[in-house]
């Protein structure tokens, strides 16, 4: 290879974007997603096992992860989606059209389009 630096500084380059982009979503998805709104649907998720494998020297050593059953909860608001983990028993109670409010929403974002 001609340029040794050239190419860690674009691997480099590329790596900050990808950085950038996840803490991007991230702070997306936390800070901007309606907290509050209008019931769409439920849907309960039955659980499930991946397998996660590792290098281990030579080795790979394979583990299998367990993903527990869940329920959710997709609200709109001003023509915007979110969806929201929520107990067994909101997933149960609530109903198509109900006024959903999320347990990271502020006070105010509940009191909101009642």
């Amino acid at each position: 290879m001609k340029h040794p630096v050239a190419a860690i500084a674009a691997v480099a380059s590329v790596g900050v974007l990808l950085l950038a982009l996840v803490a991007w979503l991230i702070i997306d998805h936390l800070f901007f997603d309606i907290r509050a709104g209008f019931v769409r649907g439920v849907e309960h998720h039955e659980a499930y096992y991946t397998t996660q494998c590792t290098p281990v020297g030579s080795a790979t050593v394979c583990t299998p992860l367990h993903h527990p059953e869940r329920w959710s909860v997709a609200i709109e608001r001003d023509g915007e989606h979110a969806s929201w983990n929520i107990t067994e028993q909101e997933h149960d109670e609530l109903q198509r059209g109900e006024w959903y409010c999320s347990t990271a929403a502020e006070p105010e974002e509940c009191e909101g389009a009642r």
